[in-house]
């Protein structure tokens, strides 16, 4: 064999691998999420080419899609285990906020530098977007903190 179909054979049996791995990832994701999509369909909701579509016949799907949840909301905040657990995750929220506050100083500190020293527009928006996803998760530590509090 010459060097040219050596590299042509090995594009194919490379091309053929990739093929099979990513039938074998969507076969993988298909298997996992059909069991979600089943739970959110019912044989009734199938409506008519002909219906009115603002005449809903879905509302024991709603209510029992909601009850669903409310079930799911309850398990999940039974096994935070609030009351046994609330000062450790309060500590938690606490470390984490210190910490979000110094990554925020040492951020605002990269964009003065940036600013000053005429650094790249590239850097300065860079700096400014790690400073609002900070922000933001303070927001969200806030927010976890109510949370607990209201448990």
């Amino acid at each position: 064999m010459n060097s040219d179909n050596t590299d042509t054979l090995a594009k194919y049996i490379v091309l053929g691998i990739f093929l099979i791995i990513a039938l074998v990832a969507i076969q993988y994701i298909f298997r996992n999420h059909i069991g979600m999509i089943e739970g959110l369909t019912n044989q009734k909701s199938k409506k008519k080419s002909g219906d009115n579509p603002l005449d809903d016949e879905n509302d024991g799907d709603i209510i029992t899609i909601a009850k669903r949840q409310e079930e799911l909301a309850r398990k999940t905040h039974k096994s935070l285990n609030m009351d046994s657990h609330y000062s450790h995750y309060s500590k938690i929220i606490e470390n984490m906020d210190e910490w979000v506050n110094a990554k925020i100083v040492n951020s605002l500190k990269n964009v003065s530098r940036e600013v000053h020293g005429e650094g790249k527009m590239e850097d300065i928006i860079r700096h400014m977007n790690e400073l609002n996803t900070m922000n933001k998760f303070k927001v969200t530590l806030e927010d976890c903190t109510r949370y607990i509090d209201s448990s």
